[in-house]
């Protein structure tokens, strides 16, 4: 048993690392896709400052969101290259992120939790928070789908991961300070969704702190958490200064009132969470059965075990935090569309959701080993792990499945690339191109032919800007 119980972490953190490869690994084909065209031809002729600018004129996409053009430009300079490693780096330093965070709050705690168990709650939230992402390509693999969405994620995990490191030094850093207030207005700047959800999640932050304010933890940390609320509100009020912001309002139509306004976040965040396990008991009985399994197996008893009463507590108040920040994540779609945020977008919830329910599981696991510890209890946790990992083997392998799909779309995007710069070499002003189909990665847009009334083709013409071309159409 002992042996098992030795092996039980690194066996299961190699079987999500692997995961989480092959997520990043699917990266390599990322290529450009509808919005990016835009944004790489406004990189092109305007230069990266003069995109920035249009801030406050460029109505072709959402040029409010400072963070997004920033970025953008970023790995525009990078070519292909900066697609291809942006996946890859938004896992990593999540993962990184994460754990710093839950080592810190070990700390803080001062637990006897091993590395390895935190590693272990830090790789299967984001495994699974990924593989049941509503819309993984846009979510993950499509530039201008992934920066408003997944790095908001990557940047508001890394700033609490900051304000945690702040308040297990003896002598706070100014410079952790500082680093916070870039990243609070950076993080925030990449959407609506993503900002709303990091300022709800850091007023969470200063409450606690302020109600166990003669900790060592709150005084440590209180005044960073200021900094990151301030610069993360700064950024909100940005986003909404915006003389685009309102032509993009038009384009909805009305808003929700005030009245109607909660019934709508409510409502679709309730919907969300119902429906995470109604549609999908398996994966979500997979997270609750391995986190549980294994917090059981690798438990270690503290100074102080933490009482039932305590227990419940935590997990009444994950529960209701869990659901307050979901709600924040539907709160700008419910106002501005009066629905549900668009699929890519629920990455955010789905994180936070996975999250949650990854930790309730694991204090439920170490709970239920304070009063079930003879060996039968140990054997069967060590079978359920064994058993419920087998499951993830298999969502690992129906992943893997993508691979091809991912390869031919690259494949068959660089082919049109060398045909475009051809035309243009050859001096054309005009080149017919082969459409890439769309719907084996759920839908998204590309080229579309002259007239043929299709509201993508501003596509086209963003494409043919970008290669400094007359016209890209389709056969």
């Amino acid at each position: 048993m002992e042996k098992i119980k030795n092996a039980t972490p690194i066996a299961g953190l190699v079987l999500f690392l692997i995961g989480l490869g092959l997520f990043s690994y699917l990266g390599i084909y990322n290529r450009y896709w509808a919005d990016d065209w835009c944004y790489n031809a406004d990189f092109r002729e305007l230069g990266f400052i003069g995109t920035l600018k249009g801030y406050t004129y460029i109505t072709t996409y959402a040029s409010n969101r400072y963070s997004l053009t920033f970025f953008s430009g970023v790995l525009y300079f990078l070519g292909i290259l900066g697609v291809q490693i942006m996946t890859p780096l938004n896992i990593l330093f999540l993962f990184t992120a994460l754990f710093w965070a839950l080592v810190s709050i070990k700390k803080m705690l001062n637990s006897s939790m091993p590395k390895t168990s935190i590693a272990l709650i830090s790789a299967i939230a984001i495994y699974y928070s990924i593989y049941l992402a509503p819309h993984l390509y846009q979510s993950l693999y499509w530039r201008s789908g992934s920066l408003p969405y997944f790095a908001p994620l990557v940047f508001s995990v890394l700033i609490f991961a900051l304000i945690m490191y702040q308040s297990v030094l003896e002598i706070p850093s100014r410079l952790v300070g500082i680093v916070v207030g870039l990243f609070a207005f950076l993080a925030g700047g990449f959407s609506e969704a993503g900002c709303a959800t990091l300022v709800t999640a850091l007023m969470f932050y200063i409450a606690f702190a302020c109600v166990f304010r003669k900790d060592t933890w709150a005084k440590r940390s209180l005044f960073t958490a200021f900094i990151a609320l301030t610069f993360s509100l700064i950024a909100m009020i940005v986003l909404i200064s915006s003389p685009t912001t309102t032509h993009r309002l038009d384009l909805y139509g009305k808003s929700a009132t005030l009245i109607e306004l909660p019934y709508l976040i409510l409502s679709f965040s309730y919907d969300f969470v119902r429906f995470s396990f109604t549609d999908m008991p398996l994966p979500h009985l997979a997270i609750i059965g391995i986190s549980l399994s294994l917090s059981y197996l690798l438990y270690t008893p503290g100074k102080q075990p933490l009482k039932t009463k305590t227990i419940v507590l935590i997990i009444l108040l994950v529960a209701i935090i869990t659901f307050v920040l979901i709600s924040a994540s539907y709160a700008p779609s419910a106002y501005i569309e009066k629905s549900p945020p668009h699929p890519r977008t629920r990455i955010i919830p789905r994180f936070i959701l996975t999250l949650a329910i990854v930790i309730v599981s694991w204090v439920l696991g170490s709970l239920a080993r304070q009063f079930f510890q003879s060996m039968p209890y140990l054997i069967l946790s060590a079978v359920l792990f064994m058993l419920l990992s087998l499951y993830s083997i298999r969502t690992i392998w129906i992943v893997s499945q993508d691979l091809l799909i991912f390869k031919d779309r690259a494949s068959a995007w660089d082919e049109r690339a060398m045909q475009i710069q051809n035309a243009k070499e050859n001096g054309l002003s005009e080149v017919k191109v082969l459409a890439i189909d769309g719907l084996p990665v759920g839908g998204i847009r590309d080229f579309y032919a002259k007239g043929s009334g299709r509201p993508g083709y501003w596509i086209n013409i963003c494409a043919a800007r970008y290669y400094d071309i007359g016209a890209i159409n389709v056969k």
